[in-house]
């Protein structure tokens, strides 16, 4: 049964008024909220992007941010629970249903998180994506609708972090050049490293690339002098011109962030060659081959395909150890061809057995059509290599 129009039109008139008219103060609001957060639908669009990322991360077995993923997943249904005076009792139960749960599984699974054991967490997620599936049915596709698209002056997504370069060295070919920046956003001001959730072992990671996407490093800065500066080095490998995409979590909103900034100035754009845009799924070292599959399906726009990347010796029957950092044993960044887009993850093990090759597997989603790069990092046998595959994406036909 549909809603009546003139509670629909009243629900909605509840859903764009702030928290503090319900009689909550604005100090109740919990700080993964954010201050961007002002209705029923800001804090759903906030539960579908956090279902997005723990679904992705389970995907690549990483539970190091699983307790505060599920706190500010929580957090948002908190504020959902403290706007919705003029819903439905079944809807207040299936919030309250789902805080416990989560509450619950977040004690029970921290140590597990802790320790990598992705089966428990798995197991855990299940559970919860059966209330916010509950939920999701129950809330009026009124109250969905996030302040950003209500509001003409809104002006789209939330505010951006920004990256300010306190440097604007030249990379020399095969010399050490050193960067300096500082981060900030239009609400939270300068970002400290307090203001910072570590991903993967680190505050910050900066993914420096060149500009036909042949030489790629990954540095992790340490802090500068001044508060709130950062610094890192890297020494270019071809005379290309370079841009470097910074990575941050902050804090105030769990979501991360990647900036792209250029380390060479140059008025050209930063465009791959057209005879470098080719798929390449093999890739052969000295001792080592690559081979990159899609077992479902060829990476389309939009949606989240499985990668699998098969590593043997030319001999196969040698053995192959890769060794592992923290439970990972690769570390993937995809670049798209205009150097707009960078995406990094780290994968464990998927197989060890010596009469197949040692497989590697994680998600792709490639936000449009086009060409990407994607590089695998590894440690062989103590040896640290490279793999780089390209995918061509082609746009989905009608």
């Amino acid at each position: 049964m549909g809603i009546p129009l003139h509670r629909r039109a009243l629900l909605a008139a509840a859903a764009t008024l702030p928290l503090v008219a319900h009689g909550a103060p604005p100090a109740a609001i919990d700080p993964f909220c954010g201050p961007n957060m002002l209705t029923i639908g800001d804090a759903w669009a906030a539960i579908e992007s956090d279902r997005k990322i723990l679904a992705f991360q389970i995907i690549n077995s990483d539970s190091s941010d699983w307790p505060n993923r599920l706190a500010a997943l929580a957090a948002h249904l908190r504020f959902i629970q403290n706007k919705t005076p003029l819903t439905e009792g079944a809807l207040q139960k299936s919030l309250a249903a789902a805080l416990d749960i989560i509450g619950l599984e977040r004690k029970r699974t921290t140590s597990e998180a802790a320790h990598g054991m992705s089966s428990a967490i798995t197991e855990s997620w299940d559970d919860i994506q059966i209330h916010l599936r509950r939920i999701e049915s129950q809330l009026p596709e009124v109250l969905k609708i996030p302040s950003r698209s209500l509001s003409p002056s809104a002006g789209g997504r939330p505010p951006r972090l920004e990256v300010r370069m306190l440097s604007d060295s030249t990379p020399l070919l095969r010399t050490d050049a050193e960067y300096r920046f500082k981060l900030s956003s239009s609400s939270a001001g300068r970002l400290l490293p307090s203001a910072l959730t570590p991903s993967f072992g680190s505050l910050v990671h900066v993914l420096v690339v060149d500009q036909h996407l042949s030489d790629y490093q990954h540095c992790h800065p340490v802090s500068g002098d001044l508060p709130g500066e950062w610094k890192f080095q890297f020494s270019p490998k071809t005379s290309n011109a370079y841009r470097a995409f910074i990575q941050v979590t902050p804090k105030q909103s769990g979501t991360v962030e990647s900036i792209p900034t250029n380390l060479t100035q140059t008025d050209q754009n930063f465009i791959t060659e057209a005879s470098l845009k080719q798929e390449k799924l093999s890739c052969s070292l000295t001792q080592i081959t690559g081979v990159l599959e899609f077992p479902d399906t060829h990476p389309v726009p939009g949606a989240q395909t499985t990668c699998r990347i098969l590593i043997r010796k030319h001999d196969s029957n040698a053995s192959l150890t890769l060794d592992s950092e923290d439970g990972y044993v690769a570390k993937l960044t995809v670049f798209s061809e205009n150097l707009k887009y960078a995406r990094h993850l780290h994968s464990m093990l998927a197989q060890a057995d010596a009469s197949a090759p040692s497989r590697i597997e994680f998600a792709f989603a490639p936000p449009e059509a086009g060409f990407y790069r994607i590089f695998a990092d590894l440690r062989v046998d103590g040896a640290a290599v490279q793999l780089q595959f390209g995918v061509l994406v082609k746009p989905v036909t009608p």
